[in-house]
Parts: structure tokens; C-alpha cells; sequence
């Protein structure tokens, strides 16, 4: 993982240990301490945390996986999670009927 400081991960580390605890996911503690920001006493510290690993990359090495919350993600994206189901299933079905015998 990446040592560059980031303003958000300790939030977000939290966030993903409480996660895996509600899920039954295991978590190990990170290999290297990670910098993050503290809001609390408003300076740049740095801790290892515990995160679920997983293998990564070609090589497959494992490493600290973090997760973000749904609502972060869908403001990322162009399209809600619902886009899909409502616009390009539906109009893949279409596309499907008119290139077949079957019925929409």
C-alpha cells in the first residue's frame, strides 16, 4: 500500500474493520504503519491497522484491502447502482428480443 499521506484513510480503515466485524471477514494488522491525517489533534501521524489482505496484481502479493462506503462511491460515479437495472439491462434485452425469436 502506498505510504503518501491521505486526509480520508483512517476514516476509511475504521470503516472497513467495522465492516469485516460485522461480516466475519479477517483482518491482520498492516505490515507498515500508514500516514494519515488526525483530525482530533490536527496532525499527520502515522499507525499500522488491522485490514482484511488480499492478493494483488500480477504477482499476486498480498496487501491491506480498504473498503468505502456505498453513498462515496455512487457520488464517484456517473451512474447510481440502480442505472444499470433501470437503463442498460433493459436495453440490453431489447437488443437481445430483436436480434432473436424470443419475446421482450
Amino acid at each position: 500500500m502506498s505510504t503518501n499521506p491521505n486526509i480520508c484513510f483512517k476514516h476509511f480503515a475504521e470503516y472497513t474493520l467495522e465492516q469485516c466485524e460485522k461480516l466475519g471477514i479477517e483482518t491482520t494488522e498492516t505490515k507498515e504503519a500508514i500516514h494519515f491525517f488526525c483530525a482530533i489533534d490536527n496532525e499527520w501521524k502515522k499507525s499500522k491497522f488491522s485490514l482484511p489482505h488480499a492478493p494483488w496484481g500480477p504477482n499476486k502479493v498480498v496487501g491491506p484491502v480498504i473498503l468505502l462506503p456505498q453513498n462515496i462511491l455512487e457520488s464517484m460515479i456517473s451512474y447510481k447502482t440502480n442505472y444499470f437495472f433501470t437503463n442498460i439491462r433493459p436495453l440490453a434485452k431489447v437488443k437481445n428480443c430483436l436480434y432473436s425469436s424470443h419475446e421482450i
